[in-house]
Formats: structure tokens, C-alpha cells, sequence
């Protein structure tokens, strides 16, 4: 009577046990079916992810391609451009000499005028030299205008912009100066002949970029006193023998000083900064030759931490006509080599819109660490003949993200340092130093001396001391001899000033085209610089 109530019970019970299990058994059949859904479409989007790295990577390479392409085209339309422009100017250089004169006539006729007006402001009614030349160059001037005829004219011009004595003052003269000074100088100049003289002087300091590359960028860097010549030397002597007497006695007694700086070519005035640049107080690392070649890196290395002073040379190249002749065209030839030769720009007045804005870029805090592009760019410009306004905008550019580089990153004194690791630093530094000094060059700007100087402090030019090891030849040797070569080049550049061609030419050869160079410089980032080497041997 009680049994079927428990079966019942019992029997109820099994069912709702029998129902539960079922419906576990359903949801782990559902969760195990959305787990393998889930993990199918992870594989899927992993399938994708994949198939979009390969085509992005496909992407990059075509476009790498591309862009090759695209700048070699740019390279080939620069080389035609230039080869038109050579082509040009070497078809009609009659012309492009009268040009130039003209436009030096026309910036002396601006000089003289403004002389003029300010003699009339003072009272002077009295006629003047000066007034009688600028009357006859006026004379000369309406006489072309209406005949049309321009041999006139460029007479007048070489009369105007004849040197007519020597120098009163120690002015800072350059190679084209120097010698077209020592051709042209007149007997027994007056008074007012010396005053035209050094109007003419002070309106031409600039010489034009493609006489002379080494220059400076602040103009007003003074020449030590002339010595005075032996009267015995000078009692039989003409004045242009005494002209090239005098800047030789200025070259060795500048010579003198502790910084040598070597404006370069046989007859060039070699300058010495005696205060007031930063980094000037530094020995002599190398001595060079008239013809750019350097002698005794090692032993003049060691005269100058010894304090002893090195051997006279046996003979000077001035003594010998022949000898000068030959030196003034392998200078030339050195003025013309890839890796000491600056661009002129296309037009003779620059906008001032186009200068480096040293200010802006000395106060900026954020700059980009990786300056190789920068460097490439920058060399690419400065390797063209002539540079447009655009050209010029681009060169400015990256001159100022190599001055924010170096106010940022290049402060670190490198003379702890493994030789190796501090010749590649020092070697960016200089090619960037290098670059700043060529822009401020080409554009024809002339810095801040505060601001110049608070970018110069900047960076550091330390080394590791000089070390020999062994041979001459070895590679801890060379490295050494080129940290100490590039911290003199750093402190030069520093000053406003490059290096000579001889120096700057020896300086790149080590970097990029030497057995020995930094492996840092033997990638490819730097071939450009090679092939610069390369194409100017295969010319010669």
C-alpha cells in the first residue's frame, strides 16, 4: 500500500534527473559549437592579417621602386639641366664676363652715390676726384646708351674697377681680389686714387662662389699687420713684386698664430682669427702646401702637444714663376673637385625670405636624430652648378633641422670614448657643420655673431688623444689621426671659415674612399660621396 507512492516518487525523481542531464548535456554541446566557431574565425582573421602584412610589404617595395625611378629621374633632369647651362655659358663667356662687370659697375655707382649725397649733406661745394670719375662714368654710360655700342661701357668699368695702389689697412682680401690686385697696381698712387681703390675693395668683398669655395662666412675677420720688406729686397723691386711681398710677409706672420687657417691658392692671404670666435685657441693640426697636400700629419700632430717648432721648409713655391703656375691651376682644379665645390645661385639678389632662420632653429627643442637623409639632401643640392629659388629654399630647410640637430645632440663630449665609435660621431658633426657653413656661403647670409656662436658651443669638438700603436698603417692609428683631423676641421668650421681644398678633399678621402674608413660610412647611405671621389678621377 506504501510501495507505489515511493516508485512514483522515486520514478519522478529519475525523470527531472534524466531532464537536467539532457540539458546540461545540450549546453556543452552549444558552448563546445561556439568555441570552434570562435576559434575558425580567429583563424580566419589571422589568414587575414597575414595576407595584408604580404600585400603592404608588396606595397613598400613598389613603392621604394617607384620612388628610385622617380629620383633618378630628378638626377637626370638636373645633369641635363646643368649641362645646358655649361653648354650656355661656355658658348657665349664674352657676354656672361660683360654681365658680371656690368653688374659689379652698377653695385660701385650705388656705393658712389650714396658717398656723393652724403658730401652734399655735409657742405662740401668743392669739385672732388671722386665726382670727376662718377661724371665721366656718366659721360660713358649715355655715350653706350646711344651708339649701343658696350666696349665703351666695359672700358669704363675695368677703369672704375681698376685697383689703382696697395692697401692702406689690413682689409681681408680673397684669391681674385689678391690677384687682380697684383696685375693692375699703379705707379705712385694719389690720395684719391686710394680712396677709390678702397671703395672698390669694399663693394667687391664678396667674391662670387665660383672663383673661390673657401670663404667665410662673417666677412670681417682681420689680417695680422704687414710686415715691412727688406730694403734690399725692395730697393730694385716693382710694385707687384712688393704687392706679393707684402701678402706672403702677411701669410707667414699669420702663420704664427695658433690657429692657421689656409683661405687657399698661391697668392691668398692666409687669416687668423685672434679673439673672439668660438674654439680658436687650438694648435696647428696639419700643415698644408700651396697645392692642398699635407705633410706629416703624425709629426706636426706631435710638434704641437710638444711645443717644438717644426723644420723650415727647404724652399718657397713664390720664389719660382714656373712652380706658382702650376700650383694655381692644381688649386683650381681642387676648387673644382665635388667634395670642396659650392653652387651660385641663380639670381644675383637673394630674397632674404630664403635665409636660415638661425634664431628659430637654435631655440627649437624638437629635432630628428637620424640626419643621413638630411646630409643626402643637402649634398645633392650643394653638388648641382646652379641653384634655383626653389633649390635654395630646400638648401636652408636642411640647413636649419641641421642646426636643430646639432643644438640637441651633438653637445656630448666624445674624447671618453672608443676611437671608433667617436671618429663616426665626429664625422657626422663635421659633414653637418660642413653643410651649415656651405648654406650661410651660397645664400650669401651673414649670421648673428650671438646667435652664430650660441650654435657653434653647442657642439662639441673633443676627441680621443692621438694614440700610435705599432705602424703608421694601422687601423687604431689611422682612426686616431682622423678624430684629431676632424676636431681641427669642427673648430675651423666653427669660426665661420672651411677648411682648405687640400684639407677638405684628404678629410673625405679617409672618411669614405680609405681602406680604413668607419664601417658606419662604408654603407650605403654614403656612395654618393664616393662616386663624387670616382667621377672626379675619372674626369682627370
Amino acid at each position: 500500500m506504501y510501495g507505489r507512492p515511493l516508485r512514483r516518487q522515486t520514478q519522478r525523481k529519475q525523470r527531472k534527473l534524466r531532464l537536467e542531464l539532457t540539458r546540461i548535456q545540450r549546453q556543452l554541446r552549444r558552448r563546445v559549437h561556439r568555441e570552434q566557431q570562435l576559434l575558425w574565425q580567429l583563424q580566419q582573421q589571422q589568414a587575414q592579417l597575414q595576407q595584408q602584412q604580404r600585400d603592404q610589404r608588396k606595397l613598400e617595395q613598389e613603392y621604394a621602386h617607384w620612388r628610385h625611378l622617380f629620383w633618378q629621374q630628378q638626377l637626370q633632369q638636373q645633369s641635363l639641366l646643368q649641362q645646358q647651362v655649361h653648354h650656355h655659358l661656355t658658348q657665349r663667356p664674352e657676354q656672361h664676363d660683360w654681365l658680371q662687370q656690368k653688374e659689379q659697375a652698377q653695385l660701385l655707382y650705388a656705393q658712389e652715390d650714396g658717398e656723393r649725397q652724403e658730401s652734399m649733406q655735409e657742405g662740401e661745394q668743392q669739385v672732388t676726384p671722386q665726382e670727376e670719375r662718377e661724371r665721366r662714368r656718366e659721360t660713358a654710360k649715355g655715350k653706350q646708351e646711344e651708339h649701343g655700342d658696350p666696349e665703351l661701357w666695359e672700358d669704363e668699368e675695368r677703369q672704375l674697377l681698376q685697383p689703382t695702389g696697395p692697401l692702406s689697412g689690413p682689409f681681408l682680401e680673397d684669391e681674385w681680389i689678391a690677384s687682380d690686385f697684383s696685375k693692375h697696381v699703379a705707379t705712385q698712387p694719389n690720395t684719391s686714387q686710394q680712396a677709390s681703390q678702397a671703395s672698390a675693395v669694399a663693394v667687391t668683398a664678396r667674391p662670387l662662389i665660383s672663383e673661390g669655395s673657401v670663404m667665410a662666412v662673417f666677412p670681417g675677420y682681420p689680417l695680422a699687420p704687414l710686415p715691412k720688406a727688406p730694403a734690399a729686397a725692395t730697393a730694385g723691386a716693382s710694385e707687384d713684386e712688393t704687392a706679393a711681398a707684402g701678402a706672403s710677409g702677411a701669410a707667414v706672420g699669420s702663420a704664427a698664430t695658433g690657429l692657421e687657417v689656409h683661405a687657399g691658392g698661391a697668392s691668398a692671404a692666409a687669416s687668423t682669427t685672434t679673439g673672439g670666435g668660438p674654439g680658436l685657441k687650438m694648435p696647428a693640426l696639419s700643415r698644408l702646401d700651396s697645392s692642398g697636400n699635407t705633410e706629416g700629419v703624425v709629426t706636426e700632430i706631435a710638434t704641437a702637444r710638444t711645443g717644438l717648432s717644426p723644420p723650415p721648409p727647404a724652399a718657397t713655391a713664390s720664389s719660382h714663376p714656373d712652380s706658382r703656375d702650376m700650383l694655381d691651376s692644381s688649386h683650381a682644379a681642387a676648387l673644382e673637385h665635388p667634395f670642396v665645390h659650392l653652387p651660385r645661385p641663380a639670381v644675383s639678389t637673394i630674397p632674404a625670405t630664403l635665409f636660415v632662420d638661425l634664431r628659430s632653429a637654435a631655440s627649437s627643442r624638437r629635432s630628428t636624430r637620424y640626419i643621413v637623409p638630411l646630409l643626402q639632401e643637402a649634398h645633392d643640392l650643394l653638388s648641382l652648378r646652379v641653384l634655383s629659388l626653389t633649390q635654395l629654399r630646400k638648401l636652408a630647410r636642411a640647413a636649419s633641422s641641421l642646426v636643430e640637430h646639432a643644438m640637441n645632440h651633438q653637445h656630448q663630449d666624445l674624447s671618453k670614448h672608443a676611437t671608433s665609435r667617436a671618429v663616426e660621431r665626429l664625422a657626422l658633426r663635421f659633414l653637418s657643420l660642413d653643410v651649415v657653413v656651405s648654406t650661410f656661403i651660397v645664400l650669401g647670409q651673414t649670421p648673428d655673431r650671438g646667435l652664430w656662436r650660441t650654435f657653434t658651443d653647442a657642439i662639441s669638438h673633443s676627441a680621443p688623444p692621438l694614440t700610435v700603436r705599432g705602424s703608421k698603417e694601422g687601423r687604431y692609428t689611422f682612426f686616431s689621426i682622423l678624430g684629431q683631423e676632424l676636431s681641427g676641421a669642427i673648430q675651423l668650421l666653427k669660426t665661420g671659415r672651411r677648411p682648405s681644398p687640400g684639407k677638405l678633399i684628404k678629410i673625405k678621402r679617409m672618411l669614405f674612399c680609405s681602406v680604413e674608413s668607419p664601417m658606419r660610412l662604408k654603407t650605403p647611405d654614403f656612395d654618393r660621396w664616393r662616386k663624387d671621389d670616382c667621377s672626379n678621377n675619372d674626369e682627370h
